[in-house]
């Protein structure tokens, strides 16, 4: 699933990297290490680019931003449906 995200993004123009600049991801204390079952992956997106990070404006590229995030993360229910991992 990594795999494909990572090349997913890189062929939008994006880079990646796993693990940076953190590691890990945020699990409900409720479900960590108490459900095996429970799985998480945690996406970063830096605000420079879809914002003005100085006003808070949207960038023109906002939109295209949204819809490529939104991309990333159907590739993940797609894996979850194929494959039977819980996202």
């Amino acid at each position: 699933m990594i795999r494909i995200a990572d090349q997913k993004i890189k062929d939008m123009g994006y880079t990646s990297g796993l693990n940076q600049p953190y590691a890990g991801s945020i699990v409900p204390a409720a479900f960590y290490r108490k459900d095996c079952r429970v799985t998480s992956i945690m996406v970063e997106v830096n605000r420079k680019l879809y914002m003005d990070e100085m006003t808070g404006v949207k960038k023109d590229t906002f939109e295209s931003t949204r819809k490529n995030i939104q991309t990333i993360l159907s590739l993940f229910k797609e894996f979850q449906h194929l494959y039977g991992f819980r996202l």
